[in-house]
This record gives C-alpha cells, sequence and structure tokens, in this order.
C-alpha cells in the first residue's frame, strides 16, 4: 500500500517498525531459550551464513521477474494466457537443464567460480529485460528470459552445495530447511518489493495514481517494468559480494594444509 499511502504514512512506518522490533524479539527469544526452534550459533559459520545471504538477496531480485513479466506480456505486449504462458516456459525449462550441469562443474572447478558466473549471467540477464519496451521484439525478450534461467541454474547448485557443506554434520536437516525458508521468504518479500517499485513509477511517469492501474499507457507500463529490472539486476550484482566472501572462506576451510617449512 506504499504507493498509495504515502511511504511516510504513520501505517506504513509503523508495520515496518513492527516487523523491526518482531525480528529483535525472535532472535533474542531464540539465544535464550534451552532447545530453540533455530540454533543461531550455526550463523557463526562464513560460508554458511553469507551464502544463505546471497540466495535470499538474489530470489529477491529474481520474483521481480516472477511478478512483472507476465503482466508485460498481457498489458505492454497484448498476448493471450495461452501465448503469455508459452513464453514463460523458457525460463524453467533453461533453469532445469542447466542445473544438473551447474552441479557438475561445480564438483570440478569448484562452488565459488560457478556461483559468481551465475550471477554475473543472472545480472546481464535482468539487465536485458530492463531495456524491453513496447516495440522491443519477443523473441528478443525470450532470449533474456532464456539466459535468466541458465544464470539461476548455474549458481543455485554450487550455492546449496557451500551453504550444506558448511553446516553442521548434525544439522543437515535444518540447512536445508533454512534454504528452503531463505527461498519463500526471498520470493515473498520480493514479489512485495517489486509490486511496489513498479506501481510507484507507473504512478511517477502518469503524474498521479492510475484506476484501475491496468488502464496505464503500455509505454508508461513498460517504463515501471525498465526501472523494476534495473533494481532486480542492482540486486544480483550484490549478491556478488556475500557470494565470493563466503566461497572464500569454504575453500580456506578446506583447503590442506601447508607442511611446516624446515629449517
Amino acid at each position: 500500500e506504499g504507493p498509495l499511502w504515502g511511504w511516510s504514512d504513520s501505517r506504513v512506518i509503523g508495520l515496518f517498525a513492527t516487523s523491526l522490533i518482531g525480528g529483535i524479539l525472535f532472535v533474542w527469544w531464540e539465544w535464550r531459550h534451552p532447545q530453540p526452534m533455530l540454533q543461531l550459533r550455526m550463523f557463526r559459520r562464513l560460508a554458511f551464513s553469507l551464502n544463505l545471504l546471497a540466495a535470499l538477496i538474489l530470489f529477491l531480485g529474481i520474483s521481480f521477474n516472477l511478478l512483472l513479466t507476465p503482466l508485460f506480456f498481457q498489458l505492454v505486449y497484448q498476448f493471450d494466457l495461452q501465448r503469455t504462458g508459452l513464453m514463460l516456459m523458457a525460463l524453467p525449462i533453461a533453469l532445469s537443464l542447466t542445473s544438473p550441469i551447474g552441479g557438475r562443474l561445480s564438483d570440478r572447478f569448484g562452488p565459488r567460480v560457478l556461483t559468481i558466473v551465475g550471477l554475473l549471467v543472472t545480472g546481464c540477464a535482468l539487465l536485458g529485460l530492463s531495456t524491453t519496451t513496447p516495440v522491443t521484439p519477443p523473441l528478443q525478450m525470450l532470449s533474456f528470459l532464456i539466459l535468466l534461467g541458465i544464470g539461476v541454474g548455474l549458481f543455485q547448485s554450487p550455492n546449496n552445495s557451500t551453504v550444506l557443506g558448511d553446516a553442521p554434520p548434525e544439522a543437515l536437516g535444518v540447512a536445508s530447511g533454512l534454504l528452503a525458508v531463505v527461498r519463500t521468504i526471498g520470493q515473498t518479500g520480493g514479489i512485495a518489493l517489486a509490486g511496489a517499485i513498479w506501481v510507484s513509477q507507473i504512478f511517477a511517469l502518469n503524474g498521479g495514481p492510475v484506476t484501475p492501474l491496468t488502464a496505464a499507457p503500455p509505454p508508461i507500463l513498460a517504463g515501471g517494468y525498465d526501472v523494476a529490472m534495473r533494481v532486480a539486476a542492482l540486486l544480483a550484482a550484490i549478491t556478488i559480494v556475500p557470494s565470493l566472501i563466503g566461497g572464500y572462506a569454504l575453500q580456506r576451510q578446506i583447503a590442506p594444509a601447508r607442511p611446516p617449512v624446515a629449517d
């Protein structure tokens, strides 16, 4: 409701404050409870924590595509539901074909290299989608969706491997569950963020609110989409930092100890 209420509205500020206080109380309670739902000491492991954070940030960015690209096809390109669905199949097909390859390449070259390559490809694909206009050929958009699926596929398997590889052996089930939770939180939070940015930009380009939103002219809808996808590309670029540091930390842990140097 931020674009409609205004971001300085007391209700918006109050909800942000409530979520912050709730998060602090959750951490405090889990830390002091003798049998916590989530063992916070796991997060002292650098590779585990940072690569979980990388997954969270990336899924925030990917959610922009999940929400806005179908709307772009239907509202800007004026595609029907069947053609929209066929276009959207490109991403999951590319993802499903690339993920096993990413896992095998990760075993050969190490997870750090593959995660960074995957993030770079993902960022380029999102940036490419941000250049789409009402007159852009649909095949160009389709190619960027395929590229996005390849990038996520190259990232996901090595990143999961890094998280599980640095988790305590007795907590592998919890670590696997955390990966699923992070993915869900990233997707739901990303959809809310993407919608807020898209709507705010449409209102700004239109000079005021549009009711219903779908009544906005295609160039304005496309302008809101472009800005939102640039934010998604920025999130993919930010993800490189925790992924790089986390992969380096894991590599140092598993590196064989150097033999002592003789006098």
